[in-house]
């Protein structure tokens, strides 16, 4: 049992597009996204972990919006694939909701950034479910 529940949010249930994105990655993306979801379900203060910090929150213009950051250093490629679970942290119910998977290259991310934003607004209105995903 972590510190923490991680949920995926479904816009339109019974959808799921976290588990969708997940169901379609080679194995080695699989493994970093779920090993470091594990290790974030079970740090209890994230801002006081001596390890690097895995959550980190987005800045202007999207206050409220935190990444997880999953490097994969993929064996038929150079460079590393930075991985980033896209969500909402929930002290009060400890909670991170997921609300998508993005690929950062540099300052852009894909899907982008805003595609957040509109997520959380329909959370944010109750709209769709979320789903406990097993770390």
């Amino acid at each position: 049992m972590g510190f923490w529940r991680i949920k995926d949010y479904c816009p339109n249930p019974p959808d799921n597009p976290i588990q969708d994105w997940y169901d379609d990655q080679v194995e080695e993306i699989a493994v970093a996204f779920d090993f470091a979801l594990h290790i974030v379900a079970r740090t209890e203060d994230w801002k006081k972990s001596e390890i690097r910090p895995l959550v980190v929150p987005i800045e202007d213009p999207y206050v409220g919006l935190y990444k997880i950051l999953v490097d994969v250093e993929l064996s038929y490629q150079k460079e590393k694939r930075l991985i980033r679970p896209i969500g909402i942290w929930r002290p009060d119910s400890r909670d991170f909701i997921i609300l998508l998977v993005s690929t950062e290259h540099g300052n852009d991310y894909d899907p982008p950034l805003i595609r957040a934003l509109e997520l959380q607004a329909r959370w944010e209105k109750k709209e769709g479910e979320t789903y406990d995903r097993e770390v």
